[in-house]
């Protein structure tokens, strides 16, 4: 195959893929349905803010919190106390008659 051929055949595939690639894009996008729920997400947002509901947001959060004695609350301090770390003890290593070395 000479340099002519090659280019051609490099050139054609190219421009094959390339089709075949925008192609595929073009009948993705014209036969994929947007749903209602996604249509509706994709709508863009308002800047505008409901001012009435972020007033009674924040008098909630000022609102102090009343514990009741009775409640069991979370020690913000916790404490920690020690404990001993388990040790390993090896086993016994006894000499055995099979064990020793015959022969020597």
């Amino acid at each position: 195959m000479n340099r002519k051929e090659f280019f051609f055949l490099i050139t054609t595939t190219c421009i094959v893929i390339i089709v075949w690639v925008i192609s595929d894009i073009y009948h993705t996008k014209a036969n994929t349905p947007v749903s209602p729920t996604l249509q509706q997400a994709l709508e863009p947002l308002t800047p505008n803010f409901d001012q009435q509901t972020l007033d009674k947001i924040k008098k909630i959060n000022n609102t102090p919190i009343q514990a009741s004695d009775n409640s069991s609350s979370p020690n913000p301090n916790p404490t920690l106390t020690p404990q001993p770390s388990p040790t390993i003890t090896p086993p016994p290593i006894s000499a055995s008659p099979s064990a020793s070395i015959q022969g020597l």
